[in-house]
């Protein structure tokens, strides 16, 4: 089996997003999804990001309707 993409690899989880893999298809919002703070950010469509690469923050992607899609660090 081919590891799920929208979560990263054990080797490359310096965030811990594995243990968040449950959320997606959950609202961004919703019960158990990390607050944003200076090492987790919500990404919406639109939402400005910066480039550069932090290993232990945790970014959550979601679709315009507010539903997480990709969960990863960086």
């Amino acid at each position: 089996d081919a590891p799920d993409a929208a979560i990263p690899s054990s080797a490359n989880d310096t965030c811990g997003a594995s243990m968040y893999a449950e959320l997606i298809g959950k609202p961004i919002d919703g019960q158990g999804v990390p607050g944003e703070s200076r090492l987790n950010r919500h990404i919406l469509p639109g939402t400005q990001v910066t480039m550069d690469y932090i290993a232990q923050r945790m970014n959550i992607e979601a679709n315009a309707a507010g539903v997480i899609q990709k969960i990863n660090c960086g």
